[in-house]
């Protein structure tokens, strides 16, 4: 066109002060919470063993071996202020039973968070959840447990992302009624006030990954279907998925019904002569 000449123009300008913030900081958590929410509902939570020491009415410290799986592509640190529940599944109920103070735990980018914890406080918080959820795991071969955490922080990327809430069942093996005492020796050395002392050697076999130190156990002696005494151990002291040795010592009690002289007696003549009497211990 008339009077237009195209050109070209370099332009530098010096000395124009500039300043950055961190301003888009403040936007990750908004964003990134709800990423970080949505791996932790997808991640995997598993327990190998659990052992309980030091077992009281209202608390006891926990070692905890497992695994929070499939968290993600990034390296983490995972905070629990508020700890977690622990909740037995019994029907499809949850049963609070206890609050465990959970320590922070380090995932690895597509690896997750390997649990090797130890002496977790664990609180008791329901003495009757408790004592139902005990007696149902002595006889069971495997229970279901709920664990949950609320307001977790995820630090990823060294950014928190607060506000994080958790959710995961757990299923681990029951005790199954402890059915597998071996007596492997017995002694009878002397004579007691009520009878004669009885000295076993045994073992016992725990078939959970929950293993416990059980402290000073009292068993009863029976055979033929008679009760013919009692022994005790201390210090007794269950691993998870291991064989106890346990030593016991108690007394044959001196027996006065027709039935119980004769339960007695037959097992005398069994180990007089060489036999093995099926002494049960329970």
């Amino acid at each position: 066109m008339v009077g237009e000449y195209p050109t070209s123009l370099t332009l530098t300008q010096d000395g124009v002060p500039t300043a950055t913030d961190d301003t888009i900081l403040k936007l990750l958590p908004i964003v990134g919470t709800p990423i970080a929410q949505a791996i932790v509902d997808q991640a995997t939570l598993n327990f190998d063993s659990v052992m309980i020491n030091n077992p009281g009415e209202t608390d006891f410290a926990t070692d905890i071996n497992g695994l929070i799986g499939n968290t993600g592509p990034f390296d983490a640190e995972i905070t629990f202020p508020s700890g977690s529940t622990v909740s037995w599944i019994n029907n499809d109920n949850e049963s609070p039973i206890g609050q465990i103070a959970m320590p922070q735990v380090s995932a690895k980018a597509d690896v997750g968070a390997v649990l090797a914890l130890t002496n977790v406080p664990f609180n008791v918080v329901s003495a009757d959840n408790m004592g139902d959820f005990v007696g149902y795991s002595l006889n069971a071969e495997s229970f279901e447990w709920s664990v949950s955490a609320e307001n977790m922080v995820v630090i990823a990327m060294g950014t928190p992302f607060p506000g994080i809430n958790m959710k995961k069942s757990v299923t681990l093996k029951g005790f199954n009624g402890l059915q597998g005492l071996v007596i492997e020796k017995y002694d009878l050395p002397s004579n007691d006030p009520d009878g004669i002392h009885l000295v076993l050697t045994a073992s016992l076999p725990n078939p959970s990954n929950i293993g416990i130190e059980m402290g000073t156990v009292e068993f009863a002696n029976i055979f033929d279907g008679q009760d013919i005494g009692f022994v005790k151990t201390v210090g007794l002291k269950l691993l998870p998925d291991a064989i106890a040795p346990v030593a016991m010592e108690g007394t044959l009690t001196k027996q006065t019904t027709e039935a119980g002289l004769a339960a007695l007696g037959n097992m005398f003549r069994m180990a007089l002569s060489g036999g093995a009497p099926n002494l049960i211990v329970k």
